[in-house]
C-alpha cells in the first residue's frame, strides 16, 4: 500500500480547472508543521481568475502514483515583479492516493486499519515465528487469526478482523497486529458519506471500549 510519505519532496506536474480551463503547473508535496501542503508555481493570470474561490481540486501523478487533493485552499502567495508565475501553498482537506477525481468518488466498500481494536480479539498472539522452516513449510511466520466479527445494518455489512503489517527495523523485519474495519455497502455512497458511516461505527466502538480509536490507512473501491 502506498503511503502519503512516499509522495513527499518529488517534483511533479499537477492540474486543476480554473474557469472551465485546465491549468498544468509544477509542484512538490511537503509536510510542514504536521500539515501536508503543495508547494507550487502557479500561472499568475490563472491565479487571478480563481478570485475568492477557496475550495479547488488538484490532481497529479507523483512517481507513477495518481493523487487527488480535495478541498484545497491557498494559504499563502508570493511573487516577484515581472514574473509570470507565483509561488503558492495549497492545503488540501483530504488526499486520495491511487486515482484522480475532479468530483467526489463513489464507494461500495471502505476499509480502515487501526491497532486500537485489538482488545476485541482475546487469546494468544496469532503470530508465531517459524524457526524450522523448510521447502515444504517455507514461511518464517505462522499465523492463525480468529474468525471475523460480522454485523449487518440497513446500509450493508460491517466486519472486524485482524491481519498484520511488517516494516524493516535496522536489520530485521518487525511485525505488528492490525485490526481492520471493513464496511461493504448495499448501494454505492459518496466517499464522504462512506467515511461518515465508518466513523459512526468507530464512535460506537469507542463508547464500549471507553477510549478513543484512531484510524490508520483508509482504502476504498466502488466494485
Amino acid at each position: 500500500m502506498t503511503s502519503i510519505k512516499d509522495l513527499f519532496n518529488k517534483i511533479s506536474d499537477f492540474k486543476c480547472t480554473v474557469d472551465g480551463k485546465e491549468v498544468i503547473f509544477p509542484g512538490i508535496l511537503q509536510e510542514e508543521k504536521g500539515n501536508i501542503i503543495l508547494n507550487a508555481k502557479f500561472p499568475l493570470e490563472q491565479y487571478r481568475e480563481i478570485g475568492v474561490e477557496t475550495d479547488i481540486v488538484i490532481i497529479g501523478e507523483v512517481s507513477g502514483r495518481k493523487a487527488t487533493l480535495m478541498g484545497c485552499h491557498i494559504s499563502s502567495v508570493s511573487c516577484t515583479i515581472g514574473d509570470n508565475d507565483i509561488s503558492i501553498y495549497a492545503v488540501p482537506n483530504e488526499i486520495i492516493i491511487g486515482g484522480c477525481f475532479y468530483s467526489a468518488p463513489m464507494a461500495k466498500r471502505i476499509i480502515v486499519s487501526t491497532s486500537d481494536l485489538n482488545y476485541m480479539f482475546s487469546g494468544a498472539s496469532p503470530l508465531e515465528p517459524n524457526v524450522c522452516f523448510s521447502k515444504e513449510n517455507p514461511s518464517v511466520l505462522n499465523y492463525t487469526f480468529p474468525q471475523p466479527i460480522v454485523a449487518n445494518d440497513k446500509y450493508g455489512e460491517i466486519q472486524i478482523y485482524q491481519t498484520f503489517g511488517t516494516h524493516w527495523a535496522v536489520d530485521y523485519y518487525k511485525h505488528n497486529i492490525i485490526s481492520v474495519i471493513e464496511y461493504s455497502f448495499t448501494n454505492s455512497l459518496s466517499l464522504m458519506d462512506a467515511v461518515s458511516k465508518v466513523s459512526a461505527a468507530r464512535s460506537l466502538f469507542s463508547f464500549f471500549g471507553n477510549g478513543y480509536i484512531s484510524f490508520g490507512d483508509i482504502t476504498f473501491n466502488n466494485v
